[in-house]
């Protein structure tokens, strides 16, 4: 390769990715923008400036990054859109700094789930707010569903009753495997008690454009703010964000204010450019087209699978999203295969395998996915017999699977149990506090000071403050052996694992 003799690891382990196909994030998946947009990136270097007269400060707007503003809130039709360049995390903490700094000394409460991203918990220490988290329904395979309305009135009645004043309700619709909280529902309910809705609809940008729009999308919804990761399902580079604004129950100059203290004071062009492009696919039609041109694709891939006994479809209420279970034991080596066939997933799961599409995608890509999935069944069916089929050697039952006989590894089973404990828990949240690391093995029973979170999905399974069993810390050994990426767990110079407490 011709970069070789210039040492750079990291440029050169990106090129290698170009031949792959993505079925993962971000949404244009490094290879599809309209032809103009192309000839644009192709120049990228020209586009990285600073705060030049006519180019505008996104630290106070007024000018070009002004309008832009504006013609992404034309896009979402909204009240108001902010541009990120901290990604959804940036939006996140400042919807909960600029909303507590705004109540001045006023004791408050926020309602939020327990399967929240970790942003959402950091802004909350930052804050050193209480929360009432919230355990979601698990669905037949005891993945989170979407929250309830009945869950959540009870909690702000608990909260009111309780003498709380609610300072927001923060909810993830849809949450990472595209499920979807009734919104429409929530947020009138939530409303008629005069209490602001915050969506992290971090994976639901596009959800307004596919060709049959969901009622209970974020904005439609009514929501107060909404926060979308444009860059995961809309065509914008990783780590930038919209930030939406409807109604006049937030204090926007606190949050807008907030939004200024976290972002860089040199914000990357590049990327603001691209949310540009990203809310111009929109306005056009381009975006929306794209979606509807890939649905006939999805829904034969859809088909296949359900008729097929290597592999079971999951429930998503998102179409884009691909989710399917293979026999017990054989994710690891599956996702293995995909990759000889140069297709990358988004996450694994022991056995399930999570698939991300976009308007990125047509039927040339689908149809790769496809002939890959197919000869990795090929690969691994031996024999087919009465109704049962051996892979590898491991007897698996051809009838469909349910939760009785679904085999779920670590995480899944850890997140299963852990959000199925209780209704919800009462937290109290505090700035970080002075910490040691220590080894895993002789923590037990020691405050957790740094939150442990598998990445991806990015939600935590031990929260700061929370103390570490013997059974919590088995967990977290089995979730090293089986390759998990853990946040907050770290390792010494013999490979030991090592964890944060508080000192």
């Amino acid at each position: 390769m011709v970069f070789d003799t210039w040492d750079m690891p990291l440029v050169a382990a990106l090129l290698k990715k170009r031949s792959h196909l993505s079925f993962h994030v971000p949404a244009h998946k490094g290879r599809y923008l309209p032809h103009e947009f192309q000839v644009i990136w192709q120049d990228m270097l020209s586009l990285d400036q600073t705060e030049l007269p006519d180019l505008d400060d996104l630290h106070h707007p007024e000018g070009v990054i002004a309008k832009a503003e504006m013609r992404a809130k034309e896009a979402f039709g909204v009240d108001a859109s902010r541009f990120l360049v901290g990604g959804t995390t940036v939006g996140v903490l400042a919807a909960v700094l600029g909303t507590r700094w705004a109540a001045g000394g006023e004791k408050g409460l926020w309602i939020i789930q327990r399967d929240s991203h970790q942003s959402l918990y950091h802004a909350l220490m930052l804050a050193g707010e209480e929360a009432l988290m919230l355990t979601p329904a698990l669905d037949a395979w005891g993945f989170p569903e979407g929250q309830k309305v009945d869950t959540i009135k009870a909690a702000i009645d608990w909260a009111l009753d309780h003498g709380y004043t609610v300072r927001g309700l923060f909810l993830t619709s849809p949450n990472y495997y595209g499920r979807m909280a009734p919104l429409r529902s929530i947020v009138d309910m939530a409303h008629r008690s005069d209490i602001p809705v915050m969506i992290d609809a971090a994976h639901g940008g596009h959800l307004a454009y596919l060709p049959d729009p969901m009622p209970d999308e974020a904005i439609a919804s009514g929501a107060d703010l909404i926060i979308h990761s444009t860059h995961k399902t809309n065509g914008s580079l990783t780590m930038s964000s919209l930030l939406h604004y409807q109604g006049h129950r937030l204090p926007r100059s606190g949050i807008d204010m907030a939004l200024n203290m976290l972002m860089s004071s040199s914000p990357s062009y590049v990327l603001m450019a691209s949310l540009d492009m990203a809310q111009a696919l929109i306005r056009n039609g381009y975006l929306s087209a794209r979606l509807k041109a890939l649905m006939p694709s999805i829904r034969r891939l859809w088909q296949s699978l359900q008729n097929c006994s290597f592999y079971t479809l999951l429930p998503s209420d998102d179409p884009l999203r691909l989710m399917i279970k293979v026999p017990d034991g054989l994710g690891k080596e599956v996702e293995a295969h995909l990759r000889q066939h140069h297709i990358e997933m988004e996450l694994r799961h022991g056995d399930v395998l999570l698939f991300i599409l976009s308007y990125a995608d047509d039927e040339t890509t689908v149809e790769a996915l496809k002939r890959a999935l197919d000869d990795v069944e090929e690969t691994f069916l031996v024999t087919q017999k009465k109704g049962t089929n051996a892979f590898k050697g491991k007897e698996i039952k051809s009838k469909p699977l349910t939760k009785k006989n679904f085999k779920a590894d670590t995480y899944h089973t850890w997140m299963s149990e852990l959000l199925g404990e209780s209704r919800w828990t009462h937290h109290r949240f505090s700035p970080p506090q002075p910490m040691i690391r220590r080894p895993l093995h002789d923590a037990i029973g020691e405050r957790v000071a740094k939150m442990i979170v598998p990445y991806p999905p990015g939600i935590p399974l031990i929260l700061p403050g929370e103390r570490l069993s013997t059974e919590k810390r088995d967990q977290l050994v089995a979730l090293i052996a089986e390759g998990y990426t853990l946040h907050g767990v770290e390792k010494d110079h013999a490979l030991r694992p090592l964890i944060w407490i508080h000192a």
